[in-house]
This record gives structure tokens, sequence and C-alpha cells, in this order.
């Protein structure tokens, strides 16, 4: 909507801003309401006009929205309402009509306009009844110059950010009572609570903080949560354009925080052929319950009897009996997380820990005799690698994370790529670059006294084990050095463990066409199935959101992210798997956190009292937290809650 006024009105306009003064101090005032009380019909008209509450709350809490929404036509009504009766204009004033046939007053002596009447402006503030005198006084000072007032309100008003407390305001005050309850039908036998409605409605933001913690209302906000989060100051102008607006906004957004990475680029493709083809998409469920005490063995004897297609076009659905969680992602999540921690962790012997570092595992030579005491698994060995590629295929099909990190290699012969030289420096950076100096270098006369073999440990005995037939009598020369290399890479990453990986490769690519793929490097597979554990404090925070009457600068909230700055690493990540599932983080931060149906932000909620324990949901990345109001009673509730509760609440 556009505000133009005459060329007549328009000249000198801006020096009605030491006039406006008056009007400001009477809405910026402490006794503000207590003054609304004393006038019947302002209250009334007040407590009937949501758009001029709005204005009066947004007026007191953002100085320098007054100067922008003084003219607004429902605000100018309330302030001339204070207008006595029976009274003509003081002098030098006149009252005219504008191209909009709105009425406006000007002052002949000192050449400025305005929309409010004299009386009024007088009327609101007794101890100055000379104000033509003070005014004048004011003209003598110089007024401003003179700016264009034909704008663009919409595109004004869109410009303009609110608070999660603003938001609330103008809500309330835009939706009856009776609206609210039509979704929340206790409300009608909630009287406390339609009181707390209506002192917000009047009160403002000031009168939101002091309320924020009432029971009731934490419900109303939790309820209405979109629709509050969806309000803009195009509100004020068309509940629609708002609408529009927010709409507009959440795409920039969205557009703003996507990468576009050659990775990303990489990933999204793949999803999009997932999406082609049907991948997990139904009608059919994967329905595997799970004992808790027993559920690798259990997951294990499920999956080996379903078929290729059932594991790529069917929904994955997880329960663990005895708990009451529907599976909308946080069992699912949960399952990932353990099935990896028990399978790749080296305390089972399937994998051990790589020699380059502490965290990166490989397949263990010994796991072939992991199941000595037991002869129906021996031969099955290669069986469960399958089982465990059938894992990280169904990981990468769900976009869910698992709680491992492979030497390089691995995600290479995952992806079906020839090992060369190069991957040896991911598992033992001292042998690579020896043998880095002997392909690039002439040995001949370098007197190395190598041949066809190498020395291996296993269970604590050393052996020479030959890389070639006689390799023993074969001296390394620059003739056969590549050869060498080459057999020198397969022993290192082949031997012991051929049947391992062949079940391991066949297992994952059971579930995911390997044509899929061939974009992908090894470190694509890898962030995109293991994610990152380097947490962003910042990019948490800035990536969370808050329900039930929180918001980021709520006493509670304030003390929550003080708690999570000072865990260390490993009780942050204890956390983390607490809220979400995972103790990984989405290779693009918490903004790609993910629930049952795409991306789920981290979300805090206000909930219960300060007795209750927190409670999460994992499907929703949500934690329910009461609003505690010291940081040692946060604490101990949180660890409490961390530490001895491990079930699902039904969402």
């Amino acid at each position: 909507m556009k505000r133009v006024l005459s060329r007549k009105v328009e000249h000198n306009m801006m020096s009605d801003r030491e006039y406006h003064l008056h009007v400001k101090r009477f809405i910026l005032s402490n006794d503000f309401f207590k003054e609304l009380e004393k006038n019947e019909d302002a209250r009334h008209f007040y407590l009937e006009n949501s758009t001029v509450r709005t204005l009066v709350n947004l007026m007191r809490t953002k100085e320098h929205f007054f100067q922008q929404h003084l003219s607004t036509q429902a605000f100018v009504q309330f302030i001339n309402i204070y207008v006595p009766e029976n009274e003509s204009l003081p002098p030098f004033w006149i009252a005219m009509k504008d191209s909009k046939n709105r009425e406006y007053f000007a002052n002949k002596e000192l050449h400025f306009t305005t929309f409010f009447h004299p009386l009024a402006v007088q009327a609101l503030t007794p101890s100055q009844p000379e104000l033509t005198k003070n005014l004048s006084e004011y003209h003598q000072q110089g007024a401003p110059e003179t700016e264009e007032v034909t704008r663009d309100a919409s595109t004004r008003n869109a410009s303009e950010p609110l608070s999660y407390p603003d938001q609330v305001v103008i809500f309330f005050n835009k939706r009856s009572n009776a609206y609210l309850a039509q979704k929340i039908p206790a409300l009608k036998n909630s009287p406390m609570t339609m009181k707390v409605l209506e002192k917000i409605r009047i009160g403002g933001v000031a009168a939101f903080h002091n309320h924020v913690n009432a029971g009731g209302l934490a419900q109303v906000l939790s309820v209405f949560h979109d629709e509050i989060s969806a309000i803009s100051l195009g509100t004020l102008e068309s509940s629609r354009s708002s609408s529009m607006q927010f709409a507009n906004t959440k795409r920039t957004n969205e557009k703003k925080e996507k990468s576009s990475s050659p990775f990303e680029k990489t990933l999204s493709e793949f999803y999009s052929k997932l999406d082609e083809r049907g991948y997990g998409k139904g009608p059919g469920k994967i329905k595997m319950p799970l004992e808790r005490d027993a559920f690798v063995r259990d997951a294990f004897n499920f999956l080996r009897h379903k078929s290729v297609k059932q594991l790529q076009r069917q929904k994955l659905q997880i329960t663990f009996r005895g708990e009451e969680g529907l599976d909308y992602s946080g069992p699912s999540r949960e399952f990932f997380y353990l099935v990896s921690h028990h399978l790749f962790n080296p305390y089972y012997n399937w994998f051990e820990y790589s020699d380059a570092d502490d965290y990166t595992v490989q397949i263990s030579r010994h796991s072939l005799y992991n199941c000595s005491h037991d002869k129906e698994m021996v031969s099955a060995c290669k069986e469960w690698f399958r089982f465990i590629g059938r894992i990280l295929g169904l990981a990468l099909i769900h976009r869910y994370l698992i709680d491992a990190y492979f030497i390089k290699p691995i995600y290479s012969l995952l992806l079906k790529r020839k090992l060369t030289l190069d991957d040896l420096k991911y598992v033992d950076l001292q042998l690579y670059n020896s043998v880095k100096f002997i392909k690039d270098n002439s040995i001949d006369d370098a007197y190395l006294f190598m041949d066809f073999t190498v020395i291996e440990e296993r269970f604590g005995k050393k052996e020479v084990k030959e890389l070639i037939p006689n390799g023993a009598e074969i001296e390394v020369t620059d003739a056969n050095k590549h050869e060498y290399i080459e057999k020198l890479v397969n022993w290192h990453f082949f031997d012991g463990v051929r049947p391992q990986i062949a079940g391991l490769v066949h297992g994952f690519n059971e579930v995911v066409n390997i044509k899929m793929l061939e974009r992908f490097t090894s470190s694509d597979l890898e962030l995109a199935l293991c994610g990152t554990q380097e947490i962003d404090l910042q990019d948490w925070r800035s990536h969370t959101e808050y329900r039930g009457g929180y918001f980021d600068s709520n006493d509670t909230v304030e003390l929550f992210w003080k708690y999570i700055e000072e865990l260390d690493v490993e009780n942050r990540l204890k956390f983390l798997q607490f809220v979400t599932g995972t103790t990984s983080i989405p290779y693009e931060g918490f903004c790609g956190l993910r629930g049952p149906n795409g991306p789920k932000p981290f979300c805090v909620e206000q909930w219960g009292t300060v007795n209750d324990l927190p409670r999460a949901h994992t499907c929703f990345n949500r934690i329910d937290l009461p609003p505690y109001a010291t940081m040692s009673q946060l604490k101990s509730k949180i660890e409490l809650a961390i530490h001895e509760c491990a079930e699902f609440g039904l969402e």
C-alpha cells in the first residue's frame, strides 16, 4: 500500500517530528496502560483493534517503529480519540483533506502537517498546555530536512526483523480465544490460561516475558508454533502477503544455506536417482523387531533372508521389543549407531584399528578366527561381512550415519576401485614413503637386499611370507619393482581378508547399485556414510528452533547453551546421541539433521515442570526441556536423563 499526499501536504512534512515527540512520549510512558484505563473509549478501541495493539507493543519495544508506523490509519484513529468533545481547533491550525479524503491538520505558522489532531496531542501532554510555544522553540532550532514520504509500505515492512516475543504478541492480537480453542478445546475450561493470553494482548512483550513459564501458555505456543513463526511485519498489512513473504524468505534462506560444492552436487544427484527408482519408498516395509540385548544377532538373522529388491525398495522400520517408541526415524537412527558401534569395535575382532591412527578401522586378519568356537559360524564368516555390507548400503539409502570411520581404501573397495600405492599412505605412512622411494628412484646400485617377501605377525609370532612363488629367491630390481609394489599392496590389503572383503563388497552392492556411485570418491562415500564429529557450537545454535514459549534469549535457553558450551567433546557427543540417536553430524553441519520426512533441525521445546527430567524425541531431533531456573538444576536433570533413560517417548 502506498501513501501519497498532495504536494501541499508533502511540503515540510518532516518538520512534524518534533510535534510527534509528544505522542511518542505518551506511548513509551511507564504509565501508558494506567492512562489507557482512564479513557473508556480509547481502552475499548485498543482492545478491539488488533492492529493498534500490535503497533503499540512494537513501538514500546522497538523505538524506531514509531516513526515508520505513526501514520497508520488505525493508530491515528486511536490517538485522536483523546480529542476533548466540543472544542475547536487551536490558533494557527486548520483541518484539510488529502487526495484519499483523509483528514489532516496544518499549522499555518510553523508550516507543517500531521494526521494527529492538535487537541489530542495536547490532551496527551497535560503538563505542557502551551503546545504551540514549545513547537515554536523546536522550529527555531532548525527542522530536519524534508524526506520523500511516498514509500511502498509492504516492502518496507517486509525488511524489518521480528523477534519471537514480537511474533507471539502479534499472533495473539490477530487470533481470538475462540480461534485458539478450535485447536485446543481444553482452553475453554482454562480461565487462567485465557487470562494470561489477555494480559499478553494488552501488555505486549513485557507481559509475555512475565508469563513465559505459565503451563497453559506453553501448550498454546507449541500447537501454534508454525503459525507464530510465519509472522512478519507484513502481517500488519495483510495476512496473505505475510504468508507469501515468509515463504519467499524461507526459500531465499534455503538457497543461501545450500552449498554448491562438487560433493554436494554428487550426493544430490545420487539421491535424486534413488528417488527416481523408488529406493526406500515402499509401499512395503522392512519391519525389524529387535531385542535390545541381542539386536546384532537379531538383525543378522532377519536381514540375511531379505531379497535384494526388498532391501532396495522397502521402507525401514525398527522397533525394540518392550519399548513404546514409534519409528519416525529415531529408533532406526539409533539402530545404525548401535549396530555399527558393535560391529566395527575392535573388541569384537571383526575389525581392528589401523596403524595410521587410533580411530580408523580396517578388516582384521584375525576375523576368520573370530568364529572358531562355533563350527557353523566358521563357514558363515563371509555371510557376516555380507550382512555388514548390507548395513552400510541401507544406511546410505535411508540417510543414516554410522558410528565408525574406515581406512580410505575400504571406501575405494566398496566403490570397486583398484587399490594403488597411494592407498598405502592411509594405513602405514612409513612403509608408503619407503616404497615410494623405490618407485621413484633407481635401486639397482642401492644394495637394498630386498626380495619378494614380507614379514607377517600373527598372534605374536613373526613369519616370512612370499609374495610370489619362490619370492625369497627373487631380488627386487628396477626391472621388476612395479610388480613388487603391486604384490605388496595386494598383500597389505587383501591377504587373510579376501573372503571378508568379498562379502562386504557383495552385501553393499546388493543394496546400492554400483553404477549409481560412479561419481563418488572414497572421501565422498566416507562423508555420506559417517558424517563428521566436529561440533561447531555457533552452527548448532544458529540451526536450532524453539517451541512451547522458548526463544533464543530466554533465560532457560541461555542456561542450556552455556551448559553445552562447558561440556567436553565426549560429553557433547553423548548429549547429541541422547537427543538425535547418533554421535555424528551430517556433512552439511546441523542444518543437515533429518527427521522422518526430510530436514528436521535441532529443537528445544518447553515442557513439564522443574521437577521433571528432560525428554528426548530422537525421531525429531528434539529435547523437551523443563524451565529450569539454575545451572545446577539443569545440569543434574540432563545428566540424569542421559545416564538413566534409554527408552523412546511415544510421539
